[in-house]
């Protein structure tokens, strides 16, 4: 296997230990096993890869990729690999998607992307394709979102968003929508919170 041009993107692990390496300059990922030997690549013209800088996989094995370059999210099925057609698609005008970074998927299959330059999150219910508009959007001058990178949510729902703009970690409860603040943020020098990405 050639080495990948470029640096590491985004990295994700699913439920069997099985390691997602993304590298945006080249437009691949690379799947290793949890000893790092090297399983598949999802690579080529019909994946529609394009710039991804975020990852995340649902219960099923599903993989959800941010395209920062097409500012689109491209969702593949479990063990997909080789020049392969995404299963599903979410990009068009309605769903207000740009400049996006990173995505994460909760336990019901609802995704939500960082949008760095928009400074907002976008909310998509788990069947959504094409050019679709988005359940909710948590975006205003309230919610504290400064330039919101990478993004995770853990058992319960609760959101978990890195703000390179303010150096910071904002946290967000699981009904979060619209012009919201977080209940929590992990800011300051005492944080030694510099650039999170």
């Amino acid at each position: 296997r050639a080495r990948r041009p470029g640096e590491q993107t985004a990295v994700a692990v699913d439920a069997n230990g099985d390691i997602y390496v993304a590298y945006a300059p080249g437009d691949v990922i690379d799947v290793f096993d949890k000893h790092g030997n090297f399983l598949r690549a999802i690579a080529g013209a019909r994946t529609g890869l394009s710039g991804p800088t975020g990852i995340a996989l649902d219960a099923a094995g599903n993989l959800y990729v941010a395209n920062q370059n097409a500012s689109t999210v491209t969702v593949y099925a479990a063990g997909a690999s080789d020049d392969v057609s995404p299963s599903r698609t979410i990009q068009g005008p309605l769903t207000g998607l740009t400049a996006v970074r990173a995505v994460a998927v909760d336990g019901s299959g609802n995704l939500f992307v960082t949008k760095y330059s928009a400074n907002s999150i976008s909310e998509f219910s788990s069947s959504a394709s094409g050019n679709v508009a988005p359940s909710a959007t948590i975006q205003g001058g309230l919610t504290d979102l400064s330039g919101p990178y990478y993004i995770a949510i853990d058992s319960s729902g609760t959101l978990y968003v890195s703000n390179l703009g303010t150096n910071s970690i904002s946290e967000y409860d699981s009904t979060v929508s619209g012009n919201q603040a977080p209940v929590r943020r992990i800011v300051g020098a005492d944080t030694h919170i510099n650039g999170p990405l």
